[in-house]
């Protein structure tokens, strides 16, 4: 790595600490500069910082299209780490779009140990606590 893009990295990690340890464990030549990949140190540890970040952060995803909510949806929801999201609702008109909202109170009743219908932003801090999904 040479000075000017040590400077860079550096500058970066004022915005994400974490990246600085990152940026300097993986070069072009590989980790920390090293051919080989050695030593992992530097990378692993930036790695379970951003990791610990994420679990602590509030995720929200701004726009989930729900075709098909099955067993699997609720997989990929837990991996993600997501402590809440907005479902989009079928619009085709207001029946419609009344009727899709029906189908998610109904979700969230039958799954209430996984999902919580949020009405306030407290409602996404105990999904937080709780391990369960605001919607």
């Amino acid at each position: 790595m040479n000075r000017r893009d040590m400077i860079k990295k550096a500058s970066l990690s004022a915005l994400v600490p974490g990246q600085l340890m990152y940026s300097l464990a993986s070069g072009p030549m590989g980790r920390g500069g090293y051919p080989d990949g050695a030593p992992t140190g530097l990378a692993e540890t930036a790695n379970q910082r951003v990791q610990k970040m994420y679990d602590r952060a509030m995720v929200i995803d701004g726009l989930v299209i729900p075709r098909g909510w099955d067993d699997r949806s609720f997989e990929s929801l837990s991996k993600s780490g997501y402590t809440g999201f907005c479902a989009s609702l079928a619009s085709a008109n207001l029946k419609v779009a009344l009727d899709s909202l029906e189908e998610w109170r109904k979700r969230i009743a039958e799954n209430g140990d996984r999902l919580i219908q949020a009405r306030a932003a407290d409602d996404f801090v105990l999904a937080k606590k709780t391990g369960k999904a605001a919607i």
